[in-house]
């Protein structure tokens, strides 16, 4: 454009959606000497700009239907990203194009003062308890450790030297191996499958690195102060259930290498795996290479391992249930609500969706927008086999304002429980219809959502009736889900002493 702007427009029919990225070459290095993360706080100043008479930025975002929308900043640059429906293109330019003009217009004070503290509260997190997102995953790599098995390949090469990728990931109840490559492959990625699975086992060697070299790590992992938190939230929210308790390197190190291996005899099984085949072809011509490569693959009994059903509900109570785990001297502290949720079915999957959405924008208004407090908060149902469910709410808070924020997130949950506003159902559903239009843009996608349900224990059908039983949720549905949660709460703290159990306190007074 005249002005020196560079616009890329790409036409994209798959999913109803529009996605706008705007990219401004400055980032951190950028920033003037002695002014060290400007670029980072105008970059969230920028949301909350506004024209004389407007509501911010990210507010009429979300009015106009954005299933997501966000910013990064970078070294060398800064990046504003959104998704909505398709009818919103229209505002979304202008919005853009007004954000981009003034990224700071409107922007008093008392809101500059909140997002410095934003912008710091998000560098503690990062520095001073940087693996916080990283606990869940490294502990479920631990418990359930790919480095003791593997399996015996006849095929030359590496996956790449056929034109394959792929690779494999532990959860807390399943295991999944994947390969992808053009559909003229799928006879090899099914051979390579077969083989794979067929002929996973131990070794004296895994078993050796395993004890040398993984347990010791696992056994200081164990000792962290945010792996810990976890381990009581879980037993607190689910007793003597499997989910309850997990692993540690001191359980693992009792393992032997017989065990472990009739483990793997047992679980690696055709009654106990699901195969999705995914792509481009014509399913007559992949279902004859489906039987010859996988039909001779015999092992075990046809029947999937027992799952254990879903525990019963904790009995209903007005009072909190608290938790504390010391993080001695920190400058945040971790914050978790949770509670247990009745067995989830696919409609009660869309409820407990739409629980979390509201949940998350009110924890942003009031503990990040609202005070600085926080980086910021995430909301999500958890959803395992049997059905067994929870939502959790996670963040941290300025240490010196825990007790402010955690009463704040509880008064949330009330809030609730009394009266969900018909608009702000709408938003949410609205948003995250969005995002579930956005998700299923690729192939592994559909995967994705097609082996989770059959892990939770859902009809492969629920996938494409989730917008439908998103569209019937009620207003009256919900504040019966929220007022059920309140009664089943636990609120967990990690963090310096005095301040947490101040906070504790404070939630656990009916």
């Amino acid at each position: 454009m005249v002005s020196g702007l560079r616009v890329v427009v790409e036409r994209d029919a798959r999913s109803p959606v529009v996605a706008m990225v705007a990219v401004v070459g400055a980032g951190g290095t950028s920033d003037p000497a002695g002014k060290q993360g400007l670029a980072h706080l105008v970059e969230h100043l920028a949301f909350r700009s506004r024209l004389t008479g407007s509501a911010s930025v990210k507010a009429r975002m979300e009015a106009a239907g954005a299933g997501y929308s966000n910013g990064s900043t970078n070294l060398d640059y800064t990046t504003y990203e959104t998704m909505a429906p398709k009818e919103a293109l229209a505002t979304l330019v202008k919005l853009e194009g007004q954000r981009l003009s003034a990224p700071i217009a409107g922007i008093s004070p008392e809101v500059f003062a909140v997002e410095r503290e934003v912008v710091r509260n998000e560098l503690r997190q990062r520095n001073e308890t940087g693996y916080v997102g990283q606990v869940s995953g490294w502990v479920h790599a631990a418990t359930f450790a790919t480095w003791g098995a593997y399996s015996e390949s006849h095929f030359e090469g590496s996956l790449g030297d056929w034109g394959l990728h792929g690779g494999s990931s532990t959860g807390l109840d399943h295991v999944r191996v994947e390969m992808a490559g053009t559909a003229a492959h799928v006879g090899n990625m099914l051979a390579m499958l077969t083989e794979q699975l067929s002929t996973i086992r131990t070794s004296g060697n895994a078993v050796r690195f395993l004890s040398e070299q993984v347990l010791p790590w696992r056994e200081v992992v164990d000792t962290r102060p945010e792996v810990v938190a976890h381990r009581k939230l879980m037993r607190a929210l689910y007793a003597t259930h499997p989910y309850g308790s997990e692993a540690t390197g001191v359980q693992m190190a009792q393992v032997s290498k017989s065990e472990a291996q009739s483990w793997l005899e047992d679980v690696y099984r055709p009654g106990n795996t699901v195969v999705v085949v995914a792509g481009e072809f014509d399913v007559k011509e992949v279902e004859p290479l489906v039987h010859e490569y996988l039909g001779d693959w015999s092992q075990g009994t046809p029947q999937p391992v027992l799952v254990p059903p879903a525990p019963a509900l904790p009995a209903a109570s007005p009072r909190v249930s608290t938790l504390f785990t010391s993080r001695p001297g920190a400058t945040q502290g971790q914050v978790q609500l949770a509670c247990r949720l009745p067995t989830a079915t696919p409609e009660l999957e869309a409820r407990y969706a739409l629980m979390a959405e509201l949940l998350e924008v009110k924890a942003y208004q009031e503990t990040r927008t609202g005070t600085g407090t926080t980086y910021g908060f995430g909301a999500s149902p958890w959803i395992a086999r049997g059905g067994a469910a929870h939502l959790k709410v996670t963040g941290m808070l300025d240490a010196q304002r825990l007790e402010e924020g955690v009463v704040a997130l509880r008064s949330t949950l009330v809030e609730f429980a009394k009266d969900v506003s018909p608009a702000d159902l709408e938003q949410a559903r609205s948003r995250v219809l969005a995002q579930q239009a956005v998700s299923f843009t690729t192939t592994e996608a559909w995967v994705d959502a097609l082996l989770a349900a059959r892990v939770k224990g859902f009809p492969v059908e629920a996938v494409a009736q989730r917008p439908a039983h998103l569209q019937a949720v009620t207003v009256d549905q919900l504040k019966q889900e929220f007022a059920g949660c309140l009664q089943r709460l636990v609120v967990s703290v990690t963090g310096d002493e005095a301040h947490s159990r101040a906070a504790l306190q404070a939630v656990s007074v009916p």
